[in-house]
């Protein structure tokens, strides 16, 4: 157990699906992973929610998380409905697919935060000091 610790304390972790939070948390909060297989069937590229094969049961596991596709299957009928007391609390990659939250309105005032910000941080590598 504490040789994984310190093996992972050393271990940069990409940016992917938190993938290095998950695995922070595998090791040192007792948290597990779970084959949900069963459920979703299996991954086409590493990630079932972002885009879930036709049928994949995501209302069952309770994500906290969605993609933008899976919940388009979802209205589209190709995944069964989301639980609805505990639905997802976040939607992400709301860019692709059906518009949402009214996003093509709302797009120049991203494009002038984003602006500013690279004003003032540079470039996207110093934003992690933010």
């Amino acid at each position: 157990h504490h040789c994984w610790q310190q093996l992972g304390s050393e271990i940069r972790f990409v940016r992917f699906e938190h993938l290095g939070y998950q695995q922070w948390c595998a090791m040192h909060e007792g948290f597990t992973f779970r084959d949900v297989t069963d459920l979703t069937g299996e991954a086409k590229w590493g990630s079932y929610m972002e885009d879930p094969l036709d049928g994949a049961q995501l209302g069952k596991l309770t994500p906290i998380w969605i993609s933008g596709e899976a919940i388009e299957r979802v209205e589209q009928g190709r995944l069964p409905p989301m639980n609805q007391e505990a639905p997802p609390l976040l939607i992400f990659h709301a860019d692709k697919g059906r518009s949402r939250a009214n996003r093509e309105a709302n797009r120049e005032r991203w494009r002038t935060v984003m602006k500013e910000l690279v004003e003032k941080y540079g470039d996207t590598q110093n934003w992690k000091l933010i």
